[in-house]
C-alpha cells in the first residue's frame, strides 16, 4: 500500500484499489473487472480508506478499548477494538493492531454487519520514500482485457 493523504494505492493478491482523492478504482483481478466510483471521504465503499478510518478514531465516533498489550510474533503490540457510536454504520467493529513502540499499523480488521470481514495486514512500512504521482491514477493499459464499468454519479 502506498498512501499520501487521502490518496492511496492498495495492491493485494486478488484485488486492487486506487484512490486519487476524487475517484476510486476497484480492481477485481479474478474477474478481470474494474469499477470506477466517486470517492466520498469517510464512506465505506466496500473497503475503507485506512487514513479515513484511523482519522475517525476519537471518543465521539468510537468506543475503544485495548484488548491486548504484549508480545506477539516477536513484537511489542497493542490490539485496540473499536465499536462505532453511530448505529447506521456498515461495520460492527474494527480491530487495529499497532507496533507499540513506533505506533506503526500492523493490521486492521473490519467486521461488517453482514458477517463479512476485511483484513489489511501491513508487512513493511517505509516512510519518506519518494514516489510518482501516477501511483494514484488508474492506467487502463496495465489491465488489458479488463471490463471497466464507470459507476460515478457525474
Amino acid at each position: 500500500m502506498t498512501q499520501l493523504g487521502t490518496k492511496f494505492n492498495l495492491d493485494i493478491k486478488d484485488m486492487g484499489i486506487i484512490n486519487d482523492g476524487k475517484t476510486v478504482w476497484f480492481i477485481n483481478k479474478k474477474q478481470k473487472e474494474v469499477q470506477i466510483n466517486d470517492y466520498v471521504k469517510g464512506s465505506s465503499q466496500g473497503i475503507v480508506n485506512p487514513a479515513d478510518f484511523i482519522s475517525q478514531y476519537d471518543q465521539k465516533n468510537f468506543v475503544a478499548a485495548v484488548t491486548f498489550d504484549g508480545a506477539q510474533s516477536g513484537k511489542q503490540v497493542q490490539v485496540i477494538e473499536c465499536k462505532p457510536v453511530k448505529k447506521g454504520t456498515e461495520y460492527s467493529k474494527a480491530r487495529i493492531t499497532v507496533n507499540k513502540p513506533t505506533g506503526e499499523l500492523i493490521a486492521m480488521e473490519i467486521f461488517n454487519k453482514d458477517g463479512s470481514r476485511h483484513t489489511l495486514n501491513v508487512s513493511k512500512t517505509t516512510f519518506g520514500k519518494p514516489g510518482s504521482a501516477t501511483v494514484f491514477t488508474f492506467n487502463k493499459a496495465k489491465y488489458p482485457g479488463y471490463n471497466v464499468e464507470d459507476l460515478r454519479v457525474n
